[in-house]
């Protein structure tokens, strides 16, 4: 891993890095999000959730938070180094 992504990485794992999720919608409403998001009318990033079968999100605990001008844990999947 190079040293710039490895300092990123920690920055991540400590909470330091946030990012403004604004809201979470299915991936059923993906046309719409790319609408608002041309008329403008989008703040921060909107989260596109795939569904699969029974409903459930491939992401568990993955929810956005709450709005609040204060940055939120953000959690980091680290991947093995590669050679």
């Amino acid at each position: 891993m190079s040293p710039i992504l490895a300092a990123f990485v920690e920055l991540v794992d400590a909470g330091a890095v946030g990012i403004d999720i604004s809201e979470s919608r299915p991936l059923a409403d993906l046309a719409e999000v790319h609408r608002l998001s041309e008329a403008g009318r989008i703040r921060g990033k909107v989260l596109v959730v795939p569904r699969v079968p029974g409903g459930r999100t491939p992401m568990p605990g993955s929810a956005p938070r709450a709005r609040s001008g204060a940055p939120g844990p953000v959690t980091s999947t680290r991947t093995p180094d590669r050679p």
